[in-house]
């Protein structure tokens, strides 16, 4: 039987019940989700635990501190939570990133 995580990542727009890619082997299983901003994972990550029988959550860098503390207090104490961060190195692609994100926004409306 397979162990499953999770993997949480803000997406603008996104539907946690149908923006989310199920990667499975014999034996791990991941559950990527998308959701509309980090502050909204509060509010599914108990249920999406509970639901997938996960034993671990991720959360992307784009998450606060605040919402990783909210996230671990949801899902209680045996369930790990890890947070992804970027190296300082990546500084400048991150910037570039979001860069380039601002003007696609900009220029879909």
């Amino acid at each position: 039987m397979a162990v499953t995580w999770i993997y949480l990542f803000d997406h603008p727009g996104a539907d946690p019940a149908r923006d989310r890619v199920v990667l499975a082997s014999p034996s791990l299983r991941a559950v990527l989700v998308a959701v509309p901003e980090p502050a909204d994972a509060v509010a599914i990550v108990k249920d999406l635990v509970a639901a997938e029988d996960a034993k671990l959550v991720e959360v992307c860098g784009a998450f606060t501190n605040e919402d990783v503390a909210k996230i671990a207090q949801a899902v209680g104490p045996d369930i790990p939570v890890g947070h992804s961060y970027f190296s300082q190195e990546a500084a400048p692609g991150i910037l570039r990133f979001q860069e380039a994100y601002a003007q696609a926004v900009q220029a879909t409306g």
